[in-house]
Order: C-alpha cells, then sequence, then structure tokens
C-alpha cells in the first residue's frame, strides 16, 4: 500500500512538473504580476 501510495506521488509529480513547464510562461507572468503589485 506504501508503495503504491508513492508510485502515485511520484507520478503526480512528474505530471504537475511537466503542467508547470506547459504552463511556465503563463505562471512567471502571473508570478511578476504579483511581485509587482
Amino acid at each position: 500500500m506504501l508503495l503504491l501510495q508513492q508510485e502515485v506521488s511520484l507520478v503526480m509529480g512528474i505530471i504537475g512538473i511537466s503542467f508547470l513547464e506547459e504552463q511556465h510562461d503563463e505562471v512567471s507572468l502571473v508570478v511578476s504580476s504579483f511581485t509587482v503589485s
């Protein structure tokens, strides 16, 4: 059960990273607008 949990979290992490890389421009734009204001 624990091993399955680790595999799921690993897969979710990989998906999250790839998603962030795809959305990187939009994310950095939002972050920069937040830090400016």
